[in-house]
């Protein structure tokens, strides 16, 4: 039978905090929200590790499904129902992570009115610039959810296909086929929102420096 890939949350571009410098009203209200839109994505961060954790703890189950074989019906369906229950684990924290990233959204709308405020035009353009960066990796994320999403639930119909009495090998290998297929469009999504990260992560300390450069 074909190996399943394993996602890996390891690797995913984080938001930089940096601290505030700026010395005039606007422009120090502009660097008080972004720093607020990163700490919102803290609970994030603190989401990766364990869902990796989960991930490979549940590969381990589908080998040793693999390696057992389908006739020690007992044993396939207790292994499967354990990584049934890793799955609905990692969704949890799945959840948590998408909560983070929309309270991040949502005060990053905060930061977008603050941003009108400053008078200075060319920190103005550079600041909707950021705005505009920050978007696009909104919407990158928004894609890798969804396709991470999609595969935690074709994993849960392997291992509920795993349980079935007489499932056909044929339609084990369809649905891992489709799962691969899957886990190849959040490693592709994943990437597209890493480099939105850093991107953003870019902008933001040119940012800082020229908000710094025009305040000497």
């Amino acid at each position: 039978m074909k190996t399943k890939k394993i996602v890996s949350a390891i690797g995913i571009s984080m938001m930089l905090l940096a601290g505030c410098s700026a010395e005039s009203g606007d422009e120090l209200e502009v660097y008080k929200a972004l720093e607020k839109v990163a700490d919102q994505e803290k609970q994030f961060i603190k989401e990766q590790q364990p869902m990796t954790a989960l991930e490979e703890k549940e590969n381990v189950l589908y080998e040793e499904i693999l390696s057992i074989g389908m006739k020690e019906k007992e044993k396939v369906d207790e292994k499967a129902s354990e990584a049934l229950q890793l799955l609905d684990e990692r969704e949890e924290h799945l959840v948590k992570e998408q909560e983070s990233m929309q309270r991040s959204k949502e005060e990053f709308e905060k930061a977008k009115e603050k941003i009108e405020l400053v008078k200075d035009e060319d920190i103005e353009k550079q600041a909707n610039k950021l705005a505009s960066l920050m978007e696009s990796r909104y919407k990158a994320y928004d894609l890798m959810y969804a396709s991470y999403e999609e595969s935690v639930e074709l994993d849960r119909e392997l291992y509920t296909m795993f349980q079935k009495t007489n499932v056909k090998l044929n339609d084990l290998e369809n649905q891992i086929s489709s799962i691969n297929e899957m886990y190849q469009k959040v490693q592709e999504n994943s990437e597209k929102f890493n480099q939105a990260t850093d991107a953003y992560n870019e902008e933001k300390k040119n940012f800082y420096k020229k908000v710094k450069s025009d305040q000497e």
